[in-house]
């Protein structure tokens, strides 16, 4: 139930997030991302595939609420 990218074998979403570091909109492309997904989604990053969490509350509780300021 988690949205995704579309699954490219082997190399996933890694010539687009190349192409974003190459031409220096990294930061665009992942606000496209969450744009696109919210806040929670999944992309391929070559043969593995990365869950992306940028809620605050969620980080919060991973890194544990002593560390929720950072």
């Amino acid at each position: 139930g988690i949205p995704a990218e579309p699954f490219v074998p082997l190399v996933g979403q890694l010539p687009d997030i190349r192409r974003a570091n190459q031409t220096d909109t990294s930061i665009e492309y992942r606000t496209k991302q969450v744009q696109k997904h919210g806040y929670i989604f999944v992309s391929g990053f070559g043969p593995w595939t990365r869950l992306w969490v940028m809620e605050p509350g969620m980080i919060a509780d991973i890194y544990g609420r002593t560390h929720s300021h950072d």
